[in-house]
């Protein structure tokens, strides 16, 4: 069910976890597009941890498109090399069912391996999906830091 990024990150994705109402409201963060005319930064916890705060930012990109960011370490199921871990970020189509190919992985400046094993976001790294730029500006103990900004 989750499997669309890498077999080392057995761990389900954040947005399994919210649509399945195993995330809690207060640990999902929504923004709305229209809302991100000046620069927003957050602070996201390691989806796999057993704690309060936000594990998932989501931005609806439409009526049936959402924009999603998480941070995956190497914690609880998942095994992930430095390589594999950082910010997983990805698109979700409603349209299509996942076992179809409704998530779409966003790949990091330089990522080149073909199983995406290499996507997830570092610090510095940049990349922009439908109009927002999602830029992880510092990486510690507590997660990893994200600014969105309009690209």
């Amino acid at each position: 069910m989750s499997l669309n990024w890498s077999t080392a990150a057995i761990a389900i994705n954040a947005w399994n976890r919210y649509i399945q109402g195993w995330l809690a409201e207060s640990q999902v963060r929504c923004i709305e597009a229209k809302d991100v005319s000046a620069p927003i930064e957050t602070l996201i916890i390691p989806i796999e941890r057993e704690s309060d705060g936000i594990k998932a930012v989501m931005v609806p990109l439409s009526s049936k498109k959402m924009l999603v960011m998480e941070s995956r370490r190497s914690e609880g199921y998942d095994l992930l090399s430095d390589a594999q871990a950082g910010l997983l970020v990805y698109t979700v189509d409603m349209t299509i069912q996942s076992i179809e190919g409704g998530w779409n992985t966003q790949r990091r400046p330089g990522s080149t391996n073909s199983d995406f094993t290499d996507a997830a976001l570092k610090v510095g790294d940049k990349i922009t999906v439908d109009g927002i730029q999602i830029e992880v500006i510092s990486r510690d103990a507590s997660g990893d830091r994200v600014r969105l900004t309009r690209g």
